[in-house]
């Protein structure tokens, strides 16, 4: 099983899609360019009708905002990726692990226990940033990272159904002012870089206006 299809169980939204590849990476010059282009194409597949919302997201400025899907991008020196989601609220993080510090992770915390109830820093790094990315739409973002509290820290489950499938393999959950309930996460490292994947299923999504820019 695929770390795709595995996201697409744990998450149960059978539509998700996780691109990744090295040359999108922030490394590359027009690794962003092609990023955008990429996920352009896969909304023109998945709503062939929203042709002109579609074309918007190959714009690097702009939020990557559908009105049907829900799109979330990061990038580490070495690799860009994508996520793509029937749910509309979505955050993807992927992060180089050694570059992640204990220092850094203090910047951006919540208070004084949360980093450290986190597996590793570059696992708490991804959840802190993909739980931020998840909010964007909801129009319940805090003005701050640190704000966005990630907690609940448990093993996660393999797609072969193997706790070690993965490498640190964790699921979480974040928290916010205003959200009614907790955000659902789940991270994992696979080589060199950490990932994290929230996201806000559409019946549990907040009542406010999604934010075109």
């Amino acid at each position: 099983m695929t770390v795709e299809a595995w996201l697409r169980e744990a998450f149960a939204d059978p539509l998700l899609a996780l691109r990744l590849d090295p040359s999108w990476g922030a490394a590359h010059a027009d690794g962003r360019r092609r990023l955008r282009e990429a996920m352009a194409e896969t909304a023109a597949k998945r709503h062939p009708d929203l042709r002109r919302e579609a074309e918007a997201l190959r714009e690097p400025s702009r939020l990557p905002v559908h009105p049907l899907l829900g799109f979330s991008v990061s990038h580490s020196a070495s690799l860009g990726g994508f996520v793509c989601s029937s749910a509309l609220d979505v955050g993807f993080d992927v992060e180089a692990s050694a570059r992640v510090s204990v220092a850094a992770c203090e910047r951006i915390a919540f208070d004084g226990r949360e980093a450290a109830e986190a597996p590793s820093p570059a696992a708490y790094w991804t959840a802190k940033e993909a739980a931020f990315k998840a909010l964007a739409r909801t129009g319940l973002q805090p003005k701050t990272i640190a704000a966005v509290r990630v907690s609940g820290w448990r093993p996660a489950r393999g797609p072969d159904a193997s706790p070690d499938a993965f490498l640190d393999a964790f699921q979480c959950e974040a928290h916010a002012q205003g959200l009614e309930a907790a955000l659902r996460g789940t991270t994992w490292r696979l080589g060199e870089n950490e990932y994290c994947f929230f996201s806000i299923p559409l019946n549990q999504r907040p009542g406010r206006p999604i934010r075109a820019s």
